[in-house]
């Protein structure tokens, strides 16, 4: 797992298991985070036949579009990669970019505003993924964005 910071906002991402790719956002996400994030999921689905992937945003407060806008085109390019997307939906419920997306990608993509389903769904995928992300969270961010962890 690696976990970045930006002085505004932090993303943790990587493999929690075999074939699960998972990713959390916090505070506010730059192009900066996303563009990190978006690189290292692209070598991730270079290197898979197929992958599930959950991401929490739940304590997202705001995101550049720039940042967005690149891991919609990143999946969308590799939409057959994806066996699973699930996503814990920032704002609790069901926003319009969030239908828009699920417009765009259709299946196999669930947005849910849930933290107990979600972490239900990715327990069933990863059982050690919560477990990994609270671990790789609970180390110090650095400011300059640069990776505190690389499991």
């Amino acid at each position: 797992m690696k976990c970045i910071g930006d002085g505004e906002g932090s993303a943790t991402f990587g493999w929690v298991g075999a074939h699960v790719y998972f990713s959390r956002f916090a505070g506010r996400l730059s192009v900066e985070l996303g563009g990190a994030h978006v690189a290292d999921l692209q070598c991730a689905i270079e290197g898979s036949a197929a992958l599930r992937y959950f991401s929490d945003s739940s304590a997202l407060t705001s995101y550049d579009l720039l940042a967005r806008s690149g891991f919609i085109r990143l999946l969308l390019a590799h939409r057959k990669k994806f066996a699973e997307l699930v996503f814990l939906n920032w704002t609790g419920n069901l926003a319009a970019s969030s239908k828009l997306l699920i417009a765009a990608v259709g299946e196999p993509i669930v947005v849910l505003g849930d933290r107990d389903d979600f972490e239900r769904r990715l327990f069933l995928a990863a059982p050690r993924a919560v477990e990994m992300a609270n671990e790789a969270r609970a180390l110090p961010v650095p400011a300059n964005g640069s990776p505190a962890l690389g499991r």
